[in-house]
């Protein structure tokens, strides 16, 4: 047994400079990626990036279009509303007075 104690210390010795190995390899590159990251994007990305920025002003732009276009249409609308329900009653009324009143026909 007295012979494996210079053994067992040699591959302690052995492990403990391949730990301090990796480590210090491992901090190095997480170091470089680091450093590699913080660069300025490639000019093809910036100008990928400027276009749709571009892309997407335009796209703005045409969905406030269209939504004032909706509005409008909107507005239209309850004012037609409003015009037929202030409308006399015996001007147009005729085909609604007709009906039965308990009497709904849906179309199917």
């Amino acid at each position: 047994m007295t012979d494996a104690a210079p053994l067992i210390g040699l591959a302690a010795l052995i492990s403990s400079v391949a730990l301090l190995v990796h480590v210090s390899v491992a901090a190095w590159l997480r170091v470089k990626d680091a450093q590699r990251t913080r660069r300025s994007p490639e000019p093809d990305t910036a100008r990928l990036i400027a276009a749709l920025h571009d892309h997407m002003a335009g796209m703005e732009r045409a969905l406030e279009a269209q939504s004032i276009e909706v509005e409008r249409l909107a507005e239209g609308q309850r004012f037609a509303t409003r015009m037929l329900a202030e409308r006399e009653p015996g001007i147009g009324g005729g085909a609604l007075s007709a009906r039965e009143p308990g009497r709904v026909i849906t179309p199917h």
